[in-house]
């Protein structure tokens, strides 16, 4: 068995589920939710490119709490070159803002087949690109998640400083035609809005209008 009695396990993966999902599998006990902040893709097998961001890795406690087994982490990245890496005591609220940033850029990019300095440029679609942002961020708080006001401002200035050719791995999968994380983002914005009894019309029609491509890449498709 690969998980034993002090594994611990931290998944970074775009979305704000996967660390819930891990603790139904795993137990929460072997569970830390986190996040990292880079841009990145993979050009060929072993060979990673970064194109962009200062990478960054933050992980913590749901209640916030810095615990032994957090400091233990932070001690065996302590030395890590070119990586920042910090404890959160508000991880779930990390997660959201980062989830206010990749979901719309990754559903935004993929429906235009553009980089993001295109989008964001274009009034028409930058428009779609806050609509999209601001759902997230409401649909964040009707579930209880509080983010600070400002936070949508925020990352639309935070995508404005993005190098102009970047685009988003779910997009780029989209794009490929490979399986992508479209359900984990767009989808779980609309799951999480009828949860929460928030409208999310940009999102939902972002998602309903890349399922076909995401069905036929995972071969879902009956026709």
């Amino acid at each position: 068995m690969l998980v034993g009695p002090e594994t611990l396990v931290i998944p970074i993966q775009n979305g704000v589920e996967a660390h819930t999902i891990l603790s139904q599998e795993l137990g929460a006990k072997h569970v830390l939710p986190g996040l990292c902040r880079l841009i990145s893709m993979v050009e060929a097998p072993g060979h990673i490119r970064h194109a962009g961001a200062d990478p960054y890795f933050t992980f913590g406690e749901l209640d916030g709490r810095f615990t032994e087994r957090t400091g233990k982490v932070a001690e065996v990245f302590a030395g890590a070159k070119g990586l920042t890496v910090e404890v959160s005591r508000n991880i779930i609220p990390e997660l959201w803002k980062k989830f206010m940033l990749i979901a719309p850029w990754g559903g935004v990019g993929a429906i235009t087949r553009s980089p993001i300095g295109i989008f964001r440029s274009m009034p028409e679609t930058r428009k779609i690109l806050i609509k999209s942002i601001q759902e997230v961020f409401d649909v964040a708080h009707a579930n209880g998640v509080k983010i600070e006001e400002g936070a949508v401002d925020a990352t639309i200035g935070f995508i404005d400083q993005l190098p102009p050719d970047g685009t988003a791995s779910m997009q780029r999968d989209i794009m490929e035609g490979r399986p992508s994380e479209l359900n984990e983002q767009c989808g779980a914005v609309v799951k999480y809005g009828k949860q929460g009894g928030i409208q999310t019309p940009v999102n939902r029609m972002i998602y309903h209008s890349l399922l076909p491509l995401e069905r036929k890449a995972r071969g879902e498709n009956s026709f």
